[in-house]
């Protein structure tokens, strides 16, 4: 008998297009799910053609309320409204849109919301519709609100406060200052703002005090007295205080810079040097010889001539009240 030919074995089936176009469906719809943030689609009509999980459960809606609904359909009109006019504009040929809108969430709350938008097209390039996702930037909402309001209230506190007041950055950039430094130094709080620490004080001033800025930005608690010109042309002093503001890893992020106006002190203490010494050149024209009593401590303290007249040294001047006693006369 002849030998049956033989029968090629039949090629596997090839997936069919319509099953590849499934696939990649599945994918695109698992890949939204996946998305932690809320993401929507719409068609170039407007109407919703598909939500995931994270959309549903920020507004507390079904997808099957939304599907084939347009936003005035899901939304009060003023926020429809504004997701509307975005559509329109990306449709109209805009760049990718990114918009701030208030949103009543599934807790019935009202929260701020970012929308990232963009055209989704067709394989022949042409737009299918509008693709977008939500960010809830509530509690960055509310931080930046307590940050503004503790910054009110600390420019408040340091304006009315008698010391001067700044900081600067590592790069010694003035990030802060009160009213009293900014006016000391001629200018106003928002003119110094992000100028380096030799704008705000001035080039001679700076190379002046530039060793002890060193130190401070290597780190330590500098404190020193300096003279300053004032603009009337008068002196003026200073205490300063520099203090490093270390960040969690220990390293300088900038430096305090705390003032103080010393000027009435100052002037107040040369009256006095002034007077003390008027008094003793006075004394010493009038050969007289003076002496005070501590009684509760049961010490004489006296001058020179004093300590002449009772043959102490000079340099000698304090004794007790009952060694005083022992050199009287008992007469």
């Amino acid at each position: 008998m002849p030998p049956e030919p033989k029968v090629a074995a039949a090629p596997a089936e090839r997936p069919s297009r319509d099953e590849g176009r499934r696939d990649q469906l599945r994918f695109n719809a698992e890949l939204v799910e996946a998305i932690g943030n809320p993401v929507y689609l719409k068609d170039l009509n407007g109407r919703f053609i598909c939500v995931n999980r994270a959309w549903e459960t920020f507004y507390g809606i079904r997808r099957e309320d939304c599907i084939g609904k347009s936003v005035h359909d899901v939304f009060p009109k003023e926020a429809a409204d504004m997701h509307a006019a975005q559509d329109a504009a990306l449709l109209g040929g805009s760049p990718p849109r990114v918009y701030e809108v208030r949103a009543k969430s599934a807790d019935g709350e009202m929260r701020d919301t970012v929308h990232y938008k963009s055209i989704f097209s067709r394989a022949d390039g042409t737009p299918a519709g509008v693709i977008g996702s939500l960010t809830d930037i509530t509690s960055l909402k509310r931080a930046e609100a307590a940050l503004r309001l503790s910054e009110k209230q600390m420019r408040l506190i340091s304006d009315n406060v008698p010391s001067l007041i700044a900081y600067f950055d590592s790069a010694l950039r003035c990030f802060f200052c009160n009213k009293a430094y900014a006016e000391w130094f001629g200018g106003t709080p928002g003119e110094f703002q992000g100028r380096h620490l030799r704008e705000v004080i001035g080039a001679d001033v700076f190379a002046e005090i530039e060793p002890q800025v060193a130190r401070a930005v290597a780190g330590e608690h500098v404190t020193y007295e300096r003279p300053h010109r004032m603009k009337d042309g008068s002196t003026g002093y200073l205490q300063v205080a520099l203090v490093p503001h270390l960040d969690g890893t220990g390293n300088v992020a900038g430096v305090y810079s705390l003032l103080a106006d010393i000027t009435d002190r100052k002037r107040e203490e040369a009256k006095l040097a002034h007077s003390r010494e008027r008094m003793h050149f006075a004394l010493q024209g009038s050969n007289l010889a003076l002496w005070d009593a501590d009684v509760p401590n049961n010490e004489i303290y006296f001058d020179a001539e004093w300590a002449a007249i009772l043959g102490y040294p000079p340099e000698e001047t304090t004794i007790s009240t009952k060694a005083l006693l022992a050199r009287v006369h008992p007469d």
